[in-house]
């Protein structure tokens, strides 16, 4: 690669040289006089003078042809990429975020997914504790082909993190926040206030795989269902069963 280089260089630089060369001796020829004299001097350096021109001509086209070439390309790879571009925006792309549907059923709700973390937030819309400041839930994905999402709840009264692994949803979509009838909202979760005090609680209907999955740890919680609540008093987690 470097000897093919280097090549180039030199013939460049013959090339070169020989232009030089030749400009010198007809100018040199034109002060002596001697190309008028000598005919076949003459012709010679016409020749070679042709020759010269020829090869100029050669280059230019080259070099033209090359830019050309060049512009082409520039031109396909802009238009194939705006091309590509438009096709991606117009993809309607698999997501596991629930932005748009809550932008049409429930404008007022604050959400957000992240597709990295693979956690549905639904921070600060409900005041579990009842201390005047909203609280943390979240639904984190377990990973793998059928994605699951356990409940975590963090409390602004005591900022701990409460993670309920046995409580799991392929389907963490809120369905409804004002009734706890599993006949009508048959997916999802529900947050309502129930009992006495109109306490803030957190419903989590489980599918047949989540539930038996974790069968022994719901059992060992006195849940007999797989409809499940979660409230909180005084930090202290209460469970139950619809």
């Amino acid at each position: 690669m470097k000897s093919t280089t280097a090549n180039k260089g030199l013939n460049a630089m013959g090339a070169d040289v020989l232009n030089s060369t030749f400009v010198l001796l007809l100018s040199f020829c034109g002060k002596l006089n001697i190309c008028a004299s000598n005919p076949p001097l003459r012709q010679a350096l016409t020749v070679i003078g042709n020759r010269l021109t020829r090869h100029r001509k050669l280059d230019y086209l080259e070099n033209k042809t090359e830019k050309m070439k060049i512009l082409l390309t520039v031109i396909l790879t802009i238009f194939t990429v705006s091309v590509f571009s438009q096709q991606t925006d117009s993809l309607d792309i698999p997501s596991n975020s629930f932005e748009k549907d809550y932008h049409k059923s429930n404008p007022t709700l604050t959400y957000r997914y992240d597709s990295i973390l693979q956690t549905h937030n639904y921070s600060n819309n409900w005041d579990f504790d009842k201390d005047g400041i909203k609280d943390e839930l979240y639904f984190v994905g377990t990973g793998g082909a059928h994605l699951y999402y356990y409940l975590k709840v963090i409390l602004s009264s005591d900022k701990k993190s409460k993670e309920f692994n046995f409580i799991q949803s392929d389907f963490p979509f809120l369905t409804a926040t004002d009734t706890v009838d599993f006949e009508k909202t048959v997916i999802g979760f529900v947050v309502a206030d129930i009992g006495k005090n109109k306490t803030p609680t957190i419903i989590v209907r489980l599918d047949n795989q989540s539930y038996y999955a974790n069968k022994k740890k719901l059992t060992d919680k006195k849940i007999k269902s797989r409809n499940i609540t979660i409230s909180f008093d005084n930090g202290k987690t209460k469970y139950g069963s619809l």
